[in-house]
């Protein structure tokens, strides 16, 4: 559990499902998301929460009732529903709580969604209005059921979380504004009327394209859901390379007639039969195989990019941690269970630091730290960033506490453009004091006077002494996945193994002129690193390195210019990367690749192999007017 500002943090212990859509035609659900945590202040007595209603493109529309989540009924009472125009206090029967000045039902507490339904609805106006709920705990319990039982969406808005309690917030306070990190309330609001259509969406954003000669290039957008109806296909018109098409996409699973509720997906295009780029636009003309009602939001036009092969993108996910942070352990499992379910690309790595100052200024004493200049900002324990441009929880991405959501994010990220294939080979001497590396860059584009540089790292895949203890909060601590068995079973202080432990580097930011200011596309660029393991030492001065065998080297090829990793690679002494792809290629996939290991499109020219269906490997010399 963890207390702050007052509030207790905990996780579900009681399942709330989510409706899927308002329960009659033409109502829509509004709400800052499903329910994905519970908080409370631990006290009994009032509570009182709310949200702001003050989105303009609703002006029109009716509140019709609430959907309030319950976590239990357990010492629960007085539950009321209502809305207000003014969030104002007065003392009935000796408490302190709102008089809404709108509509307020009273209903029974019950576990789940306790549905509220106004006599009259109530029209929203440019004024906005508070839709909030109101109830009395009557009781402590040692189950969190009552100290903890709001129900918050991991959603972050200013006007998504007002609270009045009896004890701890004496007046309203705007909580999310305050303690925006905590989220939203998982209140819903049941909408009619006004400017609500029953078929409307609209689109949100979209990626860059890229694709490969001679295949589809494929659009991935988001739209969010505006209509009554919900989604269950949408109907495209676009425009591209001078032709004009249709594209009808059928969601696997309806997005539900929630306000703003989005969906990623995706249609092709056709196929290219050369190099370049080039732009598409479309038009979001139906939903549900009926005219789009939306007004705004409906066209939109990405770049779609098109190359002789397209490297694979690998995200680097850099974690933050230390001995002395009790909660940093689930960083260290993140990283072990990512390796487990992707052990040929992902690729992360642990910076320790010592306990800091309240500045961050300065640092105690760690073993494993080697550097507190870290690449991006750290100002609280765990954390991490994805290519050094996104910052999230190393296990739970920013999807629910105890739930491990690093993965979605880091998938997501590895869809980024990567200008370059990046192999990496490491060799250890005879001696073993000194490792070297050589990076080998193929970039599918052309540069000049270019931002990119290269850094390398290198990390300690196992390091343990016995006077090094790890402080470890999760002691007992039920809910969490099976991975994380080994610190809920362990103590509250633990001899354990570090993996993946950065104990050295060439540079920060990358090495200026690593890479030549002219590059040709499909030419290779090489460099070679070395460092002597003698020099290797923690802030301390003391030696780090353990065991030379129990290294790995890490290359980043980064853009100097926004301190984004665009592509990375790791590689142990002994192996080299360029070898094992192109084997990995041909013996994975009926589909041609260059001498590099790099897919390549059916008119791509030059030397390339294919192998067949018998799982004999062809060699071919394709030009215009020779393939053989």
């Amino acid at each position: 559990m963890l207390l702050a500002a007052g509030l207790l943090f905990g996780g579900a212990l009681a399942a709330l499902a989510s409706p899927q859509s308002a329960d009659n035609d033409g109502e829509m659900i509004y709400t800052y998301g499903d329910r994905d945590e519970y908080y409370g202040t631990g006290e009994v007595g009032v509570y009182e929460v709310a949200i702001r209603l003050n989105n303009p493109e609703l002006v029109g529309a009716k509140v019709c009732g609430l959907r309030i989540p319950m976590r239990s009924s357990q010492g629960i009472s007085g539950l009321r529903g209502w809305l207000t125009r003014e969030l104002k206090l007065a003392t009935v029967d000796g408490r302190r709580i709102t008089q809404p000045d709108v509509a307020s039902v009273d209903v029974q507490p019950k576990a789940g969604f306790v549905e509220v339904r106004f006599d009259e609805p109530c029209e929203l106006t440019a004024d906005g209005l508070y839709a909030g709920y109101s109830f009395f705990v009557d009781e402590s319990s040692e189950e969190l059921l009552t100290t903890q039982p709001i129900a918050v969406a991991h959603v972050r808005d200013n006007d998504g979380f007002y609270i009045h309690t009896s004890r701890t917030f004496r007046l309203w306070t705007n909580f999310a504004q305050s303690y925006s990190y905590f989220g939203c309330l998982a209140l819903q609001v049941i909408l009619s009327g006004g400017p609500l259509e029953a078929d409307a969406a609209r689109c949100v954003s979209t990626r860059p394209c890229y694709a490969v000669v001679g295949e589809q290039p494929v659009v991935e957008l988001t739209v969010a859901n505006r209509g009554t109806r919900g989604i269950e296909s949408l109907q495209f018109s676009y425009e591209f390379n001078g032709a004009k098409g249709q594209a009808d996409v059928k969601l696997p699973v309806a997005v539900p007639a929630v306000f703003d509720r989005q969906e990623t997906l995706t249609f092709a295009l056709p196929a290219v039969d050369s190099e370049g780029t080039s732009e598409v636009h479309y038009q979001l003309t139906g939903v549900n195989g009926q005219p789009n009602a939306a007004t705004t939001g409906t066209d939109g036009q990405t770049t779609v990019a098109v190359f002789a092969s397209l490297p694979r993108h690998r995200a680097i996910l850099e974690e933050y941690t230390g001995l002395w942070c009790a909660y940093c352990p689930r960083g260290a499992v993140g990283l072990e269970e990512m390796k487990r379910r992707h052990p040929d690309d992902f690729i992360g790595i642990s910076y320790h630091a010592g306990h800091p100052s309240m500045d961050f200024s300065t640092y105690d004493y760690e073993p494993l730290q080697f550097t507190t200049d870290f690449p991006n900002t750290v100002d609280h324990y765990p954390t991490s960033w994805l290519d050094r441009m996104f910052e999230t929880d190393p296990f739970c991405g920013v999807s629910t506490y105890r739930t491990f959501g690093i993965e979605e994010l880091w998938l997501e990220r590895c869809k980024a453009f990567a200008p370059a294939w990046v192999d990496l080979a490491v060799t250890l001497s005879d001696d073993q004091k000194v490792i070297t590396a050589e990076s080998t860059l193929n970039f599918v584009i052309n540069l000049s006077d270019h931002p990119y540089r290269l850094s390398y790292l290198l990390v300690a895949d196992s390091l343990y002494d016995e006077s090094w203890l790890q402080n470890n909060a999760y002691t007992a601590d039920a809910g969490w996945p099976e991975c994380m068995d080994e610190y809920v079973a362990g103590g509250q202080m633990m001899h354990v193994v570090h993996r993946d432990i950065c104990i050295a580097r060439s540079s920060r930011d990358g090495l200026e002129g690593s890479l030549p200011a002219a590059i040709k596309a499909f030419e290779p660029v090489s460099h070679t690193w070395q460092i002597r393991l003698d020099d290797v030492v923690n802030s301390s001065g003391e030696p780090i390195v353990q065991d030379a065998s129990k290294l790995h080297v890490v290359v980043l090829l980064i853009d100097s210019s926004t301190n984004e990793v665009v592509n990375a690679r790791q590689a142990h002494p002994g192996e080299s990367t360029g070898i094992a792809r192109l084997e990995h290629r041909l013996a994975d996939a009926p589909v041609s690749f260059d001498l590099l290991g790099r897919p390549v499109g059916p008119s791509a020219r030059g030397l390339r192999f294919t192998r067949s269906a018998d799982g004999k490997v062809r060699k071919y010399l394709s030009a215009p007017g020779y393939n053989r």
